[in-house]
C-alpha cells in the first residue's frame, strides 16, 4: 500500500478517534429503540450500551483498540 494513502487512513482513524473521545458515556448513546432491530432487547445493543442507553464501561476502550489495531494493521501490511 502507498506511503500517502497510509498516511490518510491513519488520520482519518485518529480524527474518528478524537471525536469519539467527546461522547459522553453517561448519554443515551444508543439513541431510540427503533433504530435496533430487537429494540432494548436487541444483542449488538446490549453489548455496547447498558438498558438505559449509557455505554458500558469498556466500550470506549475497546473501540481506541479497534482503532490502534486498525493502523497497526494498515502500517505493517506491504
Amino acid at each position: 500500500m502507498p506511503f500517502g494513502i497510509k498516511c490518510i487512513f491513519t488520520v482519518a482513524a485518529i480524527l474518528v478517534g478524537i471525536t469519539f473521545y467527546f461522547i459522553d458515556s453517561k448519554a443515551n448513546n444508543a439513541g431510540p429503540d427503533w433504530i435496533w432491530r430487537g429494540g432494548k432487547n436487541d444483542f449488538f445493543r446490549n453489548m455496547i450500551c447498558k438498558e438505559d442507553g449509557s455505554f458500558r464501561k469498556y466500550t470506549k476502550a475497546g473501540a481506541y483498540l479497534w482503532f490502534a489495531l486498525f493502523i497497526l494493521i494498515i502500517w505493517l501490511t506491504p
